[in-house]
């Protein structure tokens, strides 16, 4: 769902501007912010932002970790670039 979020506000930045499509990119991070006290099988264990190493369910994991990706490159968040490239020398 993050993903999509984050995909559908590119979309309506690129058809509106004036950053109209930011609210579902904030709302993609939103989501992905508050998964927590869960288990490795769907990524929940810690913050996303702590997230080193890649564990659990591989589809899942591949959702979660191109969701965080794409908030990475939107926001310039710093600690979602981190986890992104460990994941990604990791994958």
């Amino acid at each position: 769902m993050e993903q999509a979020l984050v995909r559908f506000g590119r979309f309506v930045n690129d058809m509106e501007g004036n950053n109209r499509g930011d609210s579902y990119i904030n709302l993609a991070q939103f989501l992905l912010n508050n998964r927590r006290d869960g288990s490795e099988y769907d990524q929940s264990h810690v913050p996303v932002q702590q997230q080193y190493e890649a564990v659990g369910h591989a589809v899942r994991a591949v959702y979660n970790y191109s969701a965080m990706a794409d908030i990475a490159a939107e926001t310039r968040d710093i600690d979602y670039q981190s986890a992104v490239m460990s994941l990604w020398i990791i994958l």
